[in-house]
């Protein structure tokens, strides 16, 4: 029996318009749908949401450089963007489901179905790994913040890191779910992505910490 990609189908409501208590519960209801690739995407739309709590908070103090203005501006596309992610994760269920319910009676049945699982999976790999993108850019705006933010709001810019840190990495985990079942030479391309991926949010990861160790 085929088994779904690790990704989200699709819900009700879309993500961004649940409340928080309603979308935990729809998380915990044990149904395939929302899973772990739309909760990284609510996961790093928070991180986006923190950092700009920081520049709102942070540019009442005078006005703003333009580093902060900047950091603003691109924190709060991405917490759009990561929540549109989200609810894209969950529709990548629904679309491997039609994949593997196509008939297999003949060969050429067969081909057509193998084409539309493989073609399923791929954008159930490639959804979190936009994630894991988005919140890569994330950290990179956080660490322009932290140096024009307010001292007292420190352990936010450093909770923001480390959530971005983890949806990056969710991400990573999601789409490397989804490798098995990819045919070679497209299954080669995800993984080279992941783990470019996954050396960058080192980097960023530890020159934000470090920045905040010595701010």
């Amino acid at each position: 029996m085929d088994e779904p990609p690790g990704n989200s189908g699709p819900a009700d409501r879309p993500v961004a318009a649940r409340t928080v208590g309603a979308y935990l519960a729809a998380v915990a209801q044990g149904a395939p749908t929302p899973g772990g690739g739309s909760v990284v995407g609510v996961v790093a739309a928070l991180a986006a949401a923190l950092g700009e709590m920081v520049c709102a908070l942070s540019a009442k103090e005078g006005p703003p450089g333009d580093a902060l203005r900047s950091a603003l501006a691109e924190l709060s596309a991405l917490r759009e963007r990561c929540l549109a992610l989200a609810a894209a994760d969950e529709a990548v269920y629904a679309g491997y489901r039609v994949a593997a319910s196509l008939p297999r009676g003949d060969d050429a049945e067969r081909a057509a179905r193998e084409g539309a699982l493989q073609a399923a999976l791929a954008t159930a790999t490639e959804t979190p790994l936009q994630l894991a993108e988005a919140s890569l850019v994330a950290l990179r705006a956080l660490v322009a913040v932290a140096p024009e933010s307010k001292k007292l709001l420190r352990s936010d810019v450093e909770i923001a890191v480390l959530l971005g840190e983890a949806a990056l990495r969710g991400g990573l985990a999601t789409a490397r779910g989804n490798l098995g079942g990819l045919d070679d030479p497209t299954r080669e391309a995800f993984a080279a992505r992941a783990d470019a991926l996954e050396r960058a949010a080192a980097r960023q990861r530890d020159e934000a910490l470090g920045m905040l160790a010595h701010w």
